[in-house]
């Protein structure tokens, strides 16, 4: 963790040329270009230290979610940012997520999520049915299902974010903060009480 200012990680991410970003509370974006041995500031554009989540495109372009400026995008493999906003009622960024499509997702504070199909220059709710409960999670498969984890368990949409419905059959903590997938499709849920699979979309979940 040479270089880094404030050693509290919000969150982190890796580019296609194996650059490593490591977003922190209130040091601002690192990046560092040797296996995480050294880090350097990266924040030209950003007016926000509190990097809260960071996502990077199959284009190497890159998106930091702050606290309190919303989000900003990279097209320079995170030398330079500039904020897209458009369309966001909060600026509070909890995840970030994006599907197959390359639509990317934004969870924001007041358990809204929002949806950009063009790059990030323009947001549009699409949280119907999650109930503005917290959002700390989000994954997709590759059936095109969307899934969340919030303080109230698991939902998932079959539509592209039209529509969300619970998924929580036989999950036995309802407080979901990671989602991930294997390759064979196996959905984890890292909860307040251990990790819980399923291994049919989220129809069900068990230890």
């Amino acid at each position: 963790s040479a270089g880094l200012s404030n050693p509290t990680v919000y969150s982190l991410a890796k580019d296609s040329e194996g650059q490593l970003f490591a977003g922190t509370n209130g040091g601002g974006l690192y990046r560092s270009t040797d296996g995480g041995e050294k880090w350097i500031p990266t924040n030209t554009g950003l007016t926000d230290a509190f990097i809260l989540a960071l996502l990077v495109n199959k284009s190497g372009h890159m998106f930091a979610g702050t606290g309190n400026a919303g989000l900003f995008r990279s097209t320079d493999r995170g030398s330079t940012w500039k904020p897209i906003n458009v369309g966001l009622e909060n600026t509070h960024t909890h995840c970030l997520g994006i599907n197959a499509s390359g639509h990317i997702f934004v969870a924001v504070r007041g358990g809204r999520l929002y949806r950009s199909t063009d790059n990030g220059d323009h947001w549009t709710l699409a949280s119907q049915g999650l109930n503005n409960n917290k959002l700390y999670a989000f994954a997709t498969n590759s059936a095109g299902y969307l899934f969340v984890g919030t303080d109230k368990g698991v939902f998932r949409s079959t539509n592209n974010g039209e529509t969300w419905t619970p998924a929580n059959e036989g999950l036995p903590n309802l407080l979901v903060y990671h989602l991930a997938l294997d390759s064979s499709g196996n959905i984890f849920a890292g909860t307040g009480g251990g990790v819980i699979r399923s291994t049919d979309d989220a129809k069900t979940w068990k230890r």
